[in-house]
């Protein structure tokens, strides 16, 4: 038989004066705001893109699984709003500075906050990912989504195997790959759990671990994290559209001998 020690003890405050806590086993996400001018901005260019593509103006690369296609095969859901591909040449807009700035960010602080980052800024376990100093990225794709009353995407992350850079197949098999979210508008009258990002870590709940973490996004907010992690997103009830951007991108390794580029 077990015995538990005293509840009441007597505490030293001066024990522990130099401990740290430390989080090394789980996926980093980053969380920060645009300021408004900037979320105005974006979201006058994805409304203007939103408008040409319907009117003809700009080629559509795609509405991505919606209306009938949504409910068939459930693999996101949006079977009100609307999912589109933003046009490849878009990099030099608002919205590509804006994912460029925070995928670099992202790693940044992964240097700052992953302890496994030596001094030439390598990180020991990821040396094949990513140069912590360097400071260029590469969009792999972004879509906008005009999410409605009802519209939800169930559990899903984003992976490829391989990609097409200038005619040239890259493989993206042991390739840090980073998905994000900027939220552009998101009505107030969304009232919690709708409409909130989930994430799922693949793990077994346990005392003193989280397998799930939930936000309420608001407007302005981007985050950033693993296109390996799990995420999904409740469904809402509102009159008014749920309006973001979702993006893949990847962090270039470059020589800092000869310049070569690597994904």
């Amino acid at each position: 038989m077990s015995h538990l020690w005293a509840c009441q003890l007597q505490i030293n405050t001066d024990l522990g004066s130099d401990a740290q806590f430390f989080n090394p086993f789980g996926p980093y996400i980053l969380h920060s705001e645009i300021d408004e001018e900037s979320r105005k901005i974006s979201l006058d260019f994805i409304l203007q893109l939103d408008k040409d593509i319907k009117d003809g103006t700009i080629k559509s690369e795609g509405n991505i699984i919606a209306g009938v296609d949504g409910l068939d095969y459930e693999k996101n859901s949006i079977s009100n709003g609307t999912m589109r591909r933003i046009p490849s040449d878009f990099n030099s807009s608002i919205i590509g500075n804006i994912i460029n700035y925070f995928t670099i960010d992202y790693f940044k602080q992964l240097e700052i906050l992953n302890p496994f980052c030596d001094d030439s800024g390598t990180l020991f376990k990821q040396k094949e990912y990513t140069d912590c100093k360097t400071n260029e990225s590469c969009i792999i794709d972004a879509w906008y989504v005009m999410m409605e009353e009802g519209d939800f995407h169930i559990i899903h992350n984003h992976t490829y195997s391989s990609l097409i850079i200038n005619d040239k197949k890259i493989d993206l098999s042991a390739t840090a790959i980073v998905s994000g979210a900027i939220y552009l508008d998101i009505p107030e009258d969304i009232k919690t759990p709708q409409g909130d990002l989930n994430f799922i870590l693949n793990s077994h709940d346990v005392p003193l671990h989280n397998s799930h973490w939930f936000i309420t996004p608001k407007s302005g907010d981007v985050y950033v994290w693993p296109g390996w992690l799990k995420h999904f997103v409740y469904p809402f009830k509102s009159k008014e559209k749920r309006i973001m951007v979702s993006f893949n991108s990847i962090w270039k390794k470059i020589d800092p001998k000869d310049g070569t580029v690597e994904y």
